[in-house]
């Protein structure tokens, strides 16, 4: 393992913050400070990266969601049809029956 590689897995044992600190503290030298704001951008980077796939993974499952939230739609809409027309059809026969209870005595005289 070079002394580069040891470097840099010493800076990940310390953390982001703590080679903040060291770096503003200048405890490195010209070549490990480098090292050491290039391992810093990577930290970040990595954090942006992972943070811009977890919001196209949101993203992705808002339109899922969306899509299902539509399909339910359309389903309820098509029942919602179907408990009209049976609706319709029972104020029909509602109005047949009161039709022939008012003017079954016209027609075929009192019972």
């Amino acid at each position: 393992m070079s002394k580069d590689d040891e470097f840099l897995r010493q800076l990940d044992e310390l953390g982001e913050a703590e080679v903040e600190i060291r770096i503003a503290q200048r405890v490195y030298g010209n070549r490990r400070k480098a090292l050491a704001e290039q391992w810093l951008a990577n930290q970040e980077r990595s954090r942006n990266e992972s943070s811009q796939a977890e919001q196209i993974e949101i993203a992705r499952s808002a339109k899922d969601a969306a899509w299902e939230a539509a399909r339910a739609a359309r389903e309820a809409n098509q029942h919602a049809k179907t408990a009209n027309i049976i609706a319709t059809i029972a104020l029909i026969a509602a109005l047949i029956s009161i039709a022939v209870t008012i003017f079954r005595p016209f027609l075929f005289g009192s019972p």
